[in-house]
């Protein structure tokens, strides 16, 4: 079984970009796979992006992310990445964009207004 938008196979972006580029210039029509997928690696000031499509959500909710902090040691030196995945089915090409979940957009949105009142005082 494939999944199906609007009576269309879903498209996403497939690609690996170079380090610190975004890859939104190649893109596959998923046929049998369900879901797209986004995996950003986070390191110092730069990023690693690969985009592609999958059967499998290890997340178990559509249209999320998910934000890992991982602790690496190259020479017993202790660096701090982040690595984020990202799965989605709702639209085509979901994989381009960055997803923010509801929850996030909440967050920022009552800072700001925080923020924005504290500096009235």
């Amino acid at each position: 079984m494939h999944t199906v938008l609007n009576n269309e196979v879903l498209n996403c972006y497939d690609c690996s970009g170079r380090e610190g580029k975004n890859c939104n210039e190649k893109d596959r029509k998923c046929s049998s796979k369900k879901y797209c997928t986004k995996q950003i690696v986070k390191l110092g000031g730069g990023f690693q992006l690969t985009k592609s499509c999958s059967n499998i959500n290890v997340l178990g909710v559509d249209n999320t992310c998910a934000n890992y902090d991982v602790v690496t040691s190259p020479g017993g030196v202790a660096v701090r990445n982040k690595y984020s995945q990202c799965y989605c089915r709702n639209k085509q090409y979901c994989n381009s964009a960055p997803m923010y979940g509801f929850g996030f957009v909440l967050f920022i949105t009552v800072s700001f207004l925080f923020l924005m009142d504290s500096t009235q005082i």
